[in-house]
């Protein structure tokens, strides 16, 4: 199986930002784990588990690197210049996916009385992803202690700030548009050896003008998640055919609107 390489952290880059130092090397230990996990295997009592969990992610931290995803918690402004609605709105600088699921990221932002504002951002299976993007919202202002699952998505409501003008609804939302290298699937795959199907994820940098168009991703991250850790699995850059799409959506002007 193909790990990331030690170079590859040092020079890892998610858009414009350097991420390689949120990324672990990986641990050589993984010969006495495993043997600590076979002793284990009947380990069934709930006072065990928690040891059965350190060690599970201490052997895949032999396999992939341990990736601190607290980046998730940066944010852009988005300028918005509507009839309901003049200013900025704070989004999140990157956006997660679902590698086998929905490629589509979508935020609402609804506003029932002039002093209340309610947003709505997808939900994952890890609740670690979750706590990044609602820390970058409770650093905005909004109460994430009474965050609450909605069929949408996760909803959550500011505190009360007033604004300088009420809107009813904004929906923004942006697509992972991209052609996967056979070899990055084949490495996603081995990794279902660690990871469910459903653990596994892309992250990519939306600019924001990049929201609410279509573009082609460029150098996404792709990530599993167990026990609450995140690891890295690979991290590609656009393919010589993703650059030959990019030449002809330019070259037709067949950049679309999402709305």
């Amino acid at each position: 199986m193909k790990s990331i390489t030690k170079n590859l952290i040092l020079d890892l880059r998610l858009g414009d930002i350097d991420i390689g130092s949120y990324v672990k090397p990986i641990s050589q230990e993984e010969a006495n784990i495993e043997k600590m996990l076979s002793e284990l295997k009947e380990a069934n009592l709930e006072s065990e588990k928690y040891f059965v969990r350190d060690l599970e992610n201490r052997l895949i931290s032999t396999k992939y690197s341990p990736i601190n995803l607290s980046f998730l918690e940066m944010s852009s402004k988005l300028k918005v210049n509507e009839s309901k609605f003049k200013g900025e709105l704070t989004v999140p600088r990157f956006t997660v996916y679902d590698f086998y699921g929905s490629n589509e990221f979508s935020i609402s932002f609804l506003g029932d009385i002039p002093s209340t504002t309610t947003i709505k951002f997808p939900y994952f299976k890890n609740l670690n992803l979750q706590k990044y993007f609602l820390k970058l919202y409770q650093n905005e202002g909004f109460d994430v202690k009474k965050s609450h699952l909605s069929d949408s998505g996760i909803e959550i409501n500011h505190k009360g700030k007033e604004r300088n003008s009420p809107y009813d609804r904004i929906d923004i939302k942006t697509q992972f548009i991209g052609l996967i290298p056979s070899q990055i699937k084949e490495n996603v795959n081995e990794s279902k050896e660690y990871f469910d199907g459903n653990e596994i994820y892309l992250i990519m940098e939306t600019r924001p003008e990049q929201w609410n168009v279509e573009f082609i991703a460029n150098d996404p991250l792709i990530i599993g998640t167990k026990n609450d850790e995140a690891y890295l699995i690979n991290h590609f850059n656009t393919t010589n055919l993703e650059n030959l799409l990019k030449d002809l959506f330019k070259d037709n002007h067949t950049i679309n609107n999402l709305n």
